[in-house]
């Protein structure tokens, strides 16, 4: 049997105050840090999120130029590159306000996010869509979403464990250019 253990001191109601005042201090310490640092963490990790999504849809700003550009500085760059930065960044600033089911803030993204840089804003594109490198087209998109069922697409988002809110947000953006079989591909499904 061990001996119990007597520390060299009496822990008396001052010493525990004490203890408390540490543990509160450092509380606020903690808290106050933690809040200043979190909306820079989240301002820098949103920025990269419109730089790497532009950059996959072609857009050529490096993440310097996109911050200077939401910092409203001077940017020498194409127009079209410039606006979609702008674009991107009031979407992501309307987020909070849109809710993922709802067929009119799906479509009150795509206006925002297309403004100034496609004649069909706001509403389900009326054509087929495709990209294309010089001569070839490397990629055939789906045929136009006429009618789409947002709740059951966003479902499958909603659904799946392997996708973080960031990507999440992306593709609930970007349903009118997926079909279902390219959200189940994205989402290893």
């Amino acid at each position: 049997m061990r001996d119990r253990y007597e520390p060299p001191y009496r822990i008396t109601p001052g010493i525990l105050h004490s203890i408390e005042q540490i543990g509160e201090a450092l509380g606020n310490l903690r808290a106050h840090s933690a809040g200043a640092i979190v909306p820079i963490l989240r301002r820098g990790n949103r920025i990269k999120t419109i730089q790497a999504s532009l950059a996959i849809e072609g857009n050529t700003l490096s993440l310097e130029q996109v911050t200077a550009i939401i910092a409203g500085k001077r940017v020498l760059a194409l127009p079209r590159e410039i606006k979609e930065v702008r674009n991107t960044f009031a979407a992501y600033e309307e987020l909070p306000n849109w809710s993922t089911h709802s067929r009119t803030d799906l479509l009150a993204a795509h206006r925002l996010m297309m403004a100034g840089l496609v004649d069909e804003t706001g509403r389900f594109r009326s054509g087929d869509v495709g990209i294309q490198r010089g001569e070839k087209v490397v990629h055939a998109g789906t045929t136009a979403f006429i009618e789409l069922d947002v709740r059951r697409h966003s479902t499958v988002i909603e659904q799946s464990t392997c996708i973080s809110d960031h990507v999440r947000d992306y593709l609930y953006l970007s349903l009118k250019c997926y079909s279902l079989h390219d959200i189940y591909r994205l989402c290893g499904i």
